[in-house]
């Protein structure tokens, strides 16, 4: 049996779409959500183009460095994984697995990419029922929730 994963596909322009999942709520308070922004800055800083923050996932628009996708979002997910875990006294894994990525290569796939970050609230609600009024989300850019 082959168990080696998928490799990651390149983007050629360096932009992504990516999702970051959680096993369960990755974000219990604002001072969470505030952490995980701070941590955004820190580590991604102007390359995030867009994100959202929902209670079990976060959703970005990243330009990657020179190290790469991977190399660009570990510290910020391998940081918030210590806070999360110190804040709640929990060993528990954080992360559902690998964060997923998507290649943006034209200006119409970025146009899409925003987009859906920033209709994360609405979207929940038409495809999955979530009621938004009971959903708190955090995002780079609010006129679009």
């Amino acid at each position: 049996i082959d168990m080696a994963r998928k490799a990651r596909e390149k983007s050629i322009s360096g932009y992504y779409s990516v999702l970051i999942g959680g096993y369960g709520r990755l974000f219990i308070d604002d001072e969470d959500y505030e952490n995980f922004i701070e941590k955004i800055d820190k580590y991604i800083g102007e390359e995030a183009k867009a994100f959202a923050l929902i209670e079990n996932a976060a959703c970005l628009v990243v330009k990657e460095s020179e190290k790469g996708i991977g190399a660009d979002i570990k510290p910020l997910t391998t940081s918030y994984t210590r806070y999360f875990q110190k804040r709640y006294d929990s060993d528990e894994k954080l992360f559902e697995r690998r964060f997923a990525s998507e290649p943006i290569e034209t200006a119409g796939e970025m146009a899409h990419a925003l987009a859906m970050v920033h209709r994360m609230r609405r979207l929940l609600w038409e495809v999955c029922g979530i009621i938004s009024e009971s959903l708190r989300t955090y995002q780079s850019l609010t006129a679009y929730s």
